[in-house]
């Protein structure tokens, strides 16, 4: 159990589910802004893992617990509340 903090794009409506989730297709500024926040993590905190999947990208930590997902023109942040 933990908390999700979401970063979306203004105007954009992500409240309708869908059956199929599209590929991740990230724009060259897109990359570089993933290649930052990776780049940041290790410099602050240390140790980041990172995964490519099909529909998104993932850094997460063991210590301190966090999950970050990126899909480019959104993101999502999983802490535990404890």
């Amino acid at each position: 159990m933990g908390y999700e903090i979401g970063f979306l794009v203004s105007g954009r409506d992500d409240d309708g589910l869908v059956d199929e989730l599209p590929s991740l297709q990230l724009t060259d500024k897109q990359e570089a802004a993933w290649r930052r926040i990776v780049s940041r993590t290790r410099q602050e905190i240390g140790a980041a893992e990172v995964d490519r999947y099909r529909t998104h990208l993932e850094l997460w930590l063991r210590e301190p617990a966090m999950q970050l997902w990126y899909e480019g023109d959104s993101a999502s942040i999983e802490v535990p509340y404890w």
